[in-house]
Order: structure tokens, then sequence, then C-alpha cells
């Protein structure tokens, strides 16, 4: 596949993280080792988008799993040279097991509360050990293997988490003393494809030569799998969706919808629940902090929102989850926009939800010389929804980097210093895999790796802040 040039430093690593990823082999060829002479155990839970850069850095650090479950769950075993001394070889064993992750903030508090009721595979079970993909791992809670979260992500600070995790964080210096943030998580607005289907064709824009992105001729592959739509929300068209509740018709949002005013086309807003960190950011950056509207429908993961935005759920189809009150659960708000057209409403509501762009799939029109134009289309080509603009702006690599693209946060990487004290190595161990983060988020065109952002913000949700000096290749916008 064809490299492009991003802007910024792309594929150059700072040298505190260069250091510590190199002294702990990750630049060296991953040496095994057996469970028994396992000395460092790092249980990672959390936000499922750090996922897919945590098995680059894990692959690298160990070699391949010893043991896996669907697309996010591994096991991991390896030696590291975590002892310094003249020969520079590997000393310890570490063992890392990744769970799917059960949510950013959900996290946090696992962590915080020395908490293990999560899946990890068993090591070493299932088949195809030591493959890229190894299948049928025994799952078991962390907690019964006697492990509890003492790696975990973030989608946005913990003490952003603190707000909405009940009595708060009972150990916040753990959190203000390891966190860091190895890459930008970008996010976007999704819909289903009965919105582009009402557009005007020359806002459909087909890739210019999609044969080249599905070379086995997969049935399931068509038109939305390659083109990008030409259709996005402002952010205060989306609180009017998603907060207010006071724009109910995708008519109201772009004239180009129908403009026969034939039928009502409904609305159906789906949002995350209250401790997913895609929602704590969602609150800080399209809603600064304001309600959230009672005629949503909430659901607990990225696959959920996928899920009912697939398939057209909202509050008139989903009265279970429409609503939520914090700690008690959904069910609890109504169909606000029963007013549009109440008769037909079932049949008519069109849904849109936010996930991160790390389940997109990322498409270059040719041109390589442009990072500006690439886009994002549905993960699979069995999805039926489509990649949003926000603000005018289509998600891309560059614009987030450029300061362009502003719906993004921080990833933060937390560990437990009550497993891992400083100078231990553990502490080396882990401060290994965060580094590795940091090393391969820029090889991912659906996040940006922090040292090649040229705009950062004071705090979730804020205004993007220039922080690095002016660039020519941020202007060919």
């Amino acid at each position: 596949m064809r490299s492009k040039r991003y802007v910024g430093l792309a594929g150059r690593l700072g040298m505190t993280a260069l250091v510590l990823v190199a002294s702990a082999g990750l630049l060296e060829a991953a040496t095994p080792c057996t469970p028994g002479q396992v000395q460092v155990s790092l249980v990672y839970d959390g936000a499922t988008a750090v996922n897919a850069t945590l098995q680059r850095t894990a692959v690298a650090l160990f070699g391949n799993p010893n043991a896996g479950s669907g697309t996010d769950i591994r096991s991991y075993r390896g030696m590291l040279d975590l002892v310094p001394d003249p020969s520079n070889t590997p000393d310890t064993c570490v063992q890392f097991l990744l769970a799917s992750g059960s949510g950013s903030c959900e996290g946090v508090e696992k962590l915080d509360k020395n908490q293990g009721t999560f899946n990890v595979c068993t090591p070493d079970t299932g088949s195809g050990q030591g493959t890229p993909n190894p299948t049928g791992c025994t799952l078991v809670q962390a907690s019964t293997l006697g492990f509890d979260a003492n790696v975990v992500a973030s989608d946005v600070a913990a003490d952003l988490c603190a707000t909405v995790i009940v009595g708060g964080l009972t150990r916040p210096t753990v959190f203000a003393a390891t966190e860091s943030v190895p890459f930008v998580i970008p996010f976007s607005f999704i819909a289903n494809r009965a919105l582009a289907n009402l557009l005007p064709a020359s806002r459909v824009i087909p890739h210019p030569n999609p044969s080249s992105l599905d070379p086995n001729g997969d049935p399931a592959f068509d038109l939305y799998d390659h083109a990008r739509v030409d259709f996005g929300l402002s952010r205060d068209q989306a609180n009017g969706i998603f907060g207010l509740n006071s724009t109910c018709d995708w008519r109201q949002v772009d004239p180009g919808i129908d403009p026969n005013n034939n039928t009502t086309r409904a609305i159906g807003a789906v949002m995350r629940n209250y401790l997913s960190g895609t929602r704590n950011n969602f609150n800080a950056t399209v809603l600064q902090f304001g309600p959230a509207g009672d005629g949503d429908i909430y659901v607990p993961g990225t696959g959920d929102v996928i899920n009912r935005v697939n398939n057209n759920r909202w509050c008139g189809t989903d009265a279970s989850q429409c609503g939520e009150i914090p700690g008690a659960g959904t069910g609890f708000g109504f169909p606000a926009c029963n007013s549009v057209n109440p008769p037909a409403l079932n049949n008519q509501a069109i849904s849109v939800g936010y996930i991160g762009t790390d389940r997109g799939r990322v498409r270059d029109p040719l041109t390589p010389l442009d990072p500006f134009d690439d886009y994002l289309v549905d993960g699979s080509n069995t999805d039926l929804y489509f990649f949003m603009k926000y603000n005018g702006r289509q998600f891309n690599k560059a614009s987030v980097q450029c300061g362009i693209y502003e719906y993004w946060s921080g990833e933060r990487l937390y560990y437990d210093t009550a497993n891992f004290p400083n100078g231990s190595i553990g502490q080396k161990a882990a401060q290994a895999l965060v580094s590795g983060a940091a090393a391969f988020a820029d090889q991912d065109t659906r996040v940006v790796a922090t040292s090649e952002m040229h705009f950062s913000r004071a705090r979730d949700g804020a205004t993007p802040f220039p922080i690095a000096a002016f660039t020519p290749d941020c202007t060919n916008r």
C-alpha cells in the first residue's frame, strides 16, 4: 500500500519515548519465556480506542500472542531488558493480559478501586498459539487469576471521570503521577445510510477507483463502502439533537434532504452511557457540559451504537433504553420527537450516533500529496452507516494535526503505583508499554500520535490552540 506524507512529526519519536522503548527491547526481536518465569504481569482494562495500538506494541515487545478471543482480548509474554547492565540482554519475563475494555471511566474506577471484574484470556489456552490471531481461549475474570486492572486508558482525563464515578476517586494521586497522553483519539458522528439516500446524488461522491479497494470481490461491498458523503453537523445542531431534543426532523439540519417535503424525517439520537469516555468527551466538546436529552437512547459500548444506528433504533422503538439516570439505568425518558408526526415515526426515524474514528476505514482519493482529502467509511462491508462532517470539516489525520477538525481528545494511559512503585521493574515494564503506544500511534491513519500534533487543548472540550511553529504543510487545507 502506498504511504502518504502526513504533516508534523509523522514517523519520528520523541527522544524520551525512543530511549524507553529501545531499553525495553521494542527495537529488538522478542524473546519468549515460560509461565513459571513471569515476574511482572501487566493487566489492561479501559478504553477500547487504544486496543489496536496496544496490540501493535505488545507484538513488538513480546512477539505474537499466546491466546486470544475475538478481535480484542489477547495474552502475551516475553523477556524484556529492564535491569540496567552492560550486556543489555533481556532479563525480565513480563506477561501482558489485554482485555476487550469495559470503557474509559469504568477502567479508571477499576484501577482506582483495585477491581478485576473483567474478562481476560487464561494464558496459553486455545488454538493458534504464537500466531497473529489465536482463537478459542478460556475467558475468565481477571480477579480469579489474582489480578486487577493495573494499566488502563481513558478517552478523557481521570479527574473528569471522577465527576461521574460514585464517590469520586479514592486515589487521585495515582492518576496525577502516572498520566501520559501517547496519542489523540478523534471522534465522528455516524448516521444510517437511509439519510444519505435522501440527499442529492451529487453529495455522495464515489472513490475514483473503487475496484482497488475490494480486490477479493466481496459481494457485500457497495457504493457506501468507498464513497464520501458530503453532509455533517455543526456543534449547535448536534446539541439540538442530542442535548435539547429540539431538532427532531432531518430537514431542519440541511435543506438538501427531501427538498420536496414529501414526508417527515425524524431524528433518532443514540448516546453512550454516563461512564463512557466517548460520552464524557461528547459532554465536554459538543454539549459543553450542558444536559443530555431525555429523548435519546443510551447504550454501553461503541458496538452498541453501531448496532442501533445500523438498524435505525431510537426512543420510539427502544423505550427501555430511552432516557438515563446515572447510577439507576435507562428507561426514564420519553420519545421527545414524537411531536413531529406521531402516527408514522416508527417507520421513518433515521438514527445518528457518535464513535471513535478508530472504528472506520480510511479512504484515499489517490492524491498522494494531499492528506486533507482522505475520509472515513463504515467499519465493515456489512455495516449500514456513513461518517459525517463536524463543523464543516471531514475527519482525516492531517486535519486533526493542524487544528482544523476539532472533535478529538487526548487518550490517557495510567498505571497503578501500588503494583508498580517508583524505580521497580514493574514500573519500567508499564512505561515500556506506554512508550510503545506513543511509538506506534503514528502508524495508524485513524489516530494521531501526540508528537505529531500541532495543536493541543488545556482541558477536554476546550478550544484547540497551536503548540508548534508555523508549517507550510498546514496551509494546504
